[in-house]
């Protein structure tokens, strides 16, 4: 938890490498609605749940977080996207 990925990557979440990347430490968050995400540190985890028990589980490693980016890039304006995540109130920087 909280390793470096294989290769000397970096974590395709924060970005961060070996104990700088707190990822891996299994933060659950909740998304909205049933979902919940949790990183570790290679990859994602979206689940659905219904408070008692995971109902769906979806993994995304960094070559499917890439190519939902894409997707998300092809169907959202770059300004949408700031909007988005303004609204949200994702922290960590100037958006």
């Amino acid at each position: 938890m909280g390793q470096p990925s294989p290769q000397g990557r970096s974590c395709p979440v924060c970005f961060k490498s070996g104990p700088a990347c707190k990822c891996g430490e299994s933060r659950k968050a909740y998304l909205g609605d049933g979902a919940y995400y949790e990183c570790d540190g290679e990859g994602i985890t979206i689940t659905a749940e219904n408070g008692i028990e995971v109902l769906s589980r979806v993994y995304l490693g960094p070559e499917e977080m890439g190519a939902l980016l894409r997707e998300m890039a092809k169907d959202f304006a770059v300004s949408r996207m700031v909007e988005i995540l303004e609204k949200a109130k994702v922290p960590g920087g100037t958006w």
